[in-house]
Parts: structure tokens; C-alpha cells; sequence
């Protein structure tokens, strides 16, 4: 038994040894570790400083319809006769693209043609007399007022029948279908040169400072991006939306963008083709102010900021570096001013403390 106890005994004590030689080797580790910074550098990445474009922007999403856009409407309840355009169509204003029924009661299409041909007729009749000073000027005064009036009645008459279009442009949208039944004021169809968009954009007290006529924007639909400048902006607000009113309008010749849809809006409100930018992960802030730290020579070295403007994460730096300035992306939390650095290669894995 003494030698079972003795045996025991010995075991505890090398097993106890040996434990705290293990704490000793760790602690040895993290010293190892504080030493190696020390002597070889803290391991950081860092990049060039390079001169670049830096913009800010606004952005909204409003509908787009054409610059020059017009609905021509139903002048009677009727049914219709026939479609002479289809969607896509060039027309030409005043080009017929709907036909009614011409024997429609409410408009009176035969009486007011036979008032029409019987006046131009009698005009035409009484201007060769009066031309050879058989009849009266009041007598040809009044044939002529006759004709017009009746010419008048007539070409109203038409545009009910025929419906042409208002102006010259693409139908873009068509409402109705050979015999189908319409009342007086439905909208028909829809004319729209869009060769040029426009929007207007409501925008809040807080962002109508930032916007000015002349702008550039940009609109995006559907992976289409067509490029615009602000045309008008409100000077007062509209109590009804309680916003400004901005109108934009954007070039569409290769009609990549189709009127009518609702894209994705955004102003450019400040440009800067030579910036030197900053993430704000790249930088650090200490109350209001803002540092960068640089690697010179093997050490870092911490830069005070004045910065610009900010977009996203980035943020524009105005002043404390130049381009070709090495700063400090990675690593940040372990380096202060002065310490000694180690500046590693893009593909070496950088652990932080």
C-alpha cells in the first residue's frame, strides 16, 4: 500500500508540473505575439490614393410619359366603325385613326354635307357676279358668311365621324376596337412623340436647395438608362403635396424607354471629376473630427481630414491628403500615430485584435 501511495503520489506531482509549464508556455504566446508586432510591424493593408470622379445624387421613382403627349376622346356615343392605326403607329396630326357610323341621328353627318356643297355652290355662284359687278357687296357678304358658317358645321361634323390625331406622333396606346361601344368623352387613344421623356418629381423642403436648373440626371427602366437635365424647378411650395414640383426631361431617341412607364429618377447634385475619396471604414472619427492614418516609412502616421460632402459611405476628402498617399485601410484598431507597421500584400489574411 506505501508503495501504491507513493506511486500516486509522483503522478499528482508530475501531472501538477506539467500543467503549469503549459501555463507558462501561453503566457509566453501572447507575449511572443505583442513582440512580434514590436519588432516586425503591425500587419496592415493600405491603398494608393488616386484622383477620381465623385458625384451626389437624389433619387425618386416617377412615371414617364412623352414630352409632347395628347388623348384624343369620344365627341358621341356610338359604336365603332373602324381602327386605322395600331399601336406603334407614326401618325400624322390630323390623321384619321377612328371612324363612327355616319348615320348617327345626333350628328346630323348628310344634312350638314348637303348645307356644306349647297353654300360653296351659291358662294361660288355670287362671287362671279360680284366680280362682274352684278350683285351687291352685302349680297356677297352674306354668301360668303353662308359658306363659312356652313363650311364651320360641316368640318365639326367630320371630326365627330373621324377622329384624327392631335398631333404628330407614335399611338402609344389604343383604347378600343372595331365595334366597340363608346360614350361621349371616353378616351380613345393616346399620341405621344417620345423622342424626349418627361417627369415631375416632388421633392421636400429639406432636398429643393440641393436642386438647380441644368442639373443632369439620369432615368433607368427596365436595364435602360436614358440621360436628362432638370428644366424647371418651383420656387414655392404646392400646399396640396406639400413639395416642390421639378420637372425633368430626359432624350429617348432610340425609344428604349417606353412612355407611360414609372423608372427610377436620379439628379445629379454635385460633381467633382478630381476628387480623392474615402469609405468611412477607411477613416476614423474621434468627436466631430476626422482622421486617416498613413504608412510612411514603415510607420503609421495619423492625418487630421477636412472633409466634403458624402454619398453612401463615401465621403470626399478636401483636405490632409494628396494623391499617392498610402493610407491605412486594414488594421486600423491596432496601429496609432507612430506605431511600426507591416504592410502586407492583398492576398495575405489579416487577423485584428
Amino acid at each position: 500500500m506505501k508503495i501504491e501511495l507513493l506511486i500516486i503520489v509522483i503522478v499528482l506531482v508530475i501531472s501538477l508540473t506539467w500543467l503549469t509549464g503549459c501555463q507558462k508556455m501561453e503566457v509566453g504566446k501572447i507575449k511572443s505575439i505583442e513582440q512580434i508586432h514590436e519588432e516586425e510591424g503591425i500587419p496592415v493593408r493600405v491603398k494608393e490614393m488616386e484622383e477620381r470622379s465623385f458625384s451626389t445624387f437624389l433619387n425618386y421613382t416617377s412615371p414617364l410619359k412623352g414630352v409632347s403627349e395628347s388623348t384624343a376622346s369620344a365627341m358621341v356615343s356610338d359604336e365603332v366603325a373602324s381602327v386605322l392605326a395600331r399601336v406603334g403607329d407614326f401618325v400624322k396630326k390630323d390623321q384619321v385613326v377612328i371612324t363612327f357610323p355616319v348615320d348617327n341621328p345626333a350628328v346630323q353627318y348628310e344634312q350638314s354635307k348637303v348645307a356644306y356643297e349647297s353654300a360653296e355652290k351659291a358662294f361660288s355662284r355670287i362671287k362671279r357676279i360680284y366680280e362682274d359687278n352684278g350683285v351687291s357687296k352685302q349680297d356677297y357678304d352674306n354668301a360668303r358668311t353662308q359658306f363659312e358658317v356652313s363650311r364651320a358645321n360641316w368640318l365639326s361634323v367630320r371630326k365627330i365621324v373621324e377622329v384624327r390625331a392631335p398631333i404628330s406622333g407614335y399611338l402609344t396606346r389604343l383604347n378600343v376596337q372595331t365595334s366597340d361601344n363608346v360614350r361621349f368623352e371616353d378616351e380613345l387613344f393616346t399620341i405621344s412623340n417620345y423622342d424626349r421623356l418627361k417627369t415631375t418629381i416632388w421633392v421636400s423642403d429639406r432636398e429643393i436647395s440641393h436642386i438647380s436648373r441644368g442639373q443632369k440626371a439620369f432615368a433607368e427602366w427596365g436595364g435602360e438608362q436614358i440621360p436628362g437635365k432638370v428644366v424647371q424647378v418651383d420656387l414655392s411650395m404646392d400646399r396640396s403635396s406639400m413639395a416642390f414640383a421639378v420637372l425633368v426631361e430626359f432624350d429617348n431617341y432610340n425609344h428604349t424607354v417606353l412612355s407611360g412607364v414609372t423608372a427610377e429618377v436620379r439628379i445629379i447634385t454635385y460633381t467633382s471629376e478630381n476628387a480623392l475619396v474615402l469609405n468611412r471604414k477607411e477613416m476614423v472619427k474621434e468627436g466631430d473630427r476626422w482622421f486617416a492614418f498613413l504608412a510612411e516609412n514603415g510607420v503609421s502616421s495619423k492625418k487630421e481630414l477636412v472633409t466634403g460632402l458624402m454619398q453612401g459611405m463615401d465621403m470626399e476628402i478636401l483636405q490632409g491628403i494628396k494623391a499617392g498617399d498610402l493610407v491605412i485601410t486594414e488594421g486600423l484598431s491596432l496601429v496609432r500615430d507612430g506605431s511600426r507597421i507591416r504592410v502586407l500584400s492583398n492576398r495575405t489574411v489579416l487577423a485584428q485584435k
